[in-house]
């Protein structure tokens, strides 16, 4: 079997005021034992990351982010992903290494971010993910992260958006809680719509996540409780 795993990264800056990057990652596994006729599966994500800080010297207003993600590169002929769930809460195929299904781009942050009270509160709101402020990545490669916690918080992997809002405040250095409300919406990834879909009616349910943790410069701990109050079925039925 010969696997690789590639990264790029760059970054272009305006003054203080405009950011932004593209990073490249990509996981290549090709075996000559595979049984299928095609022994060659791609994984690979493209992210377009955004940042414009609306400040000067005399405000401060925060920061507006985006993220665009396109997955073109995905193939896996090991798998027939054409009538399965696949890559979502309740995949049949959890951990698969290639998502063929998923769509081919993805807007997966759109969020007005802001610091108050000398930046001891953090608020974000807007086109977001719960996965990005909860739990540990105990994931070495993104593309092959799977956590069934997560699964059951009614989120899809960080590369889908849909509404939410979070706050973090830092009551000291090592000492920190924060909750959010967050939008579950896979029609996204069954649809393929790109996360463009802004609408608010989708009608699938919302997860409250809500933690308490401590932190230094060697260890983390949280206790974290969240409650999500969509149902999940067979998303083709």
């Amino acid at each position: 079997m010969l696997l690789y795993s590639i990264g790029a990264h760059a970054e272009v800056s305006l003054k203080d005021n405009f950011k932004f990057t593209a990073n490249f990652i990509d996981l290549t596994m090709y075996s000559q034992e595979s049984a299928v006729e095609d022994n060659f599966t791609n994984s690979a994500g493209l992210f377009l990351n955004t940042e414009i800080k609306l400040a000067n010297e005399n405000y401060d207003l925060g920061v507006l982010k985006a993220q665009y993600v396109f997955n073109g590169l995905n193939d896996d002929a090991q798998l027939n992903t054409s009538n399965n769930w696949f890559g979502g809460v309740g995949s049949y195929v959890g951990g698969a290494i290639a998502a063929n299904d998923l769509a081919s781009s993805q807007l997966s942050l759109l969020t007005w971010d802001k610091y108050w009270s000398d930046k001891k509160l953090y608020t974000s709101i807007g086109r977001t993910n719960l996965r990005r402020y909860f739990l540990y990545n105990n994931c070495q490669n993104i593309l092959l992260c799977t956590d069934p916690i997560k699964g059951a918080m009614g989120s899809l992997p960080t590369n889908y958006g849909y509404w939410g809002g979070y706050t973090k405040y830092n009551f000291s250095d090592n000492i920190y809680m924060h909750a959010g409300i967050f939008e579950v919406n896979t029609d996204d990834y069954v649809y393929k719509k790109k996360g463009l879909d802004f609408s608010f009616h989708h009608q699938l349910g919302y997860s409250q996540v809500y933690g308490v943790g401590y932190k230094d410069k060697n260890s983390k701990a949280e206790l974290l409780y969240f409650y999500n109050n969509s149902e999940y079925r067979n998303a083709y039925t």
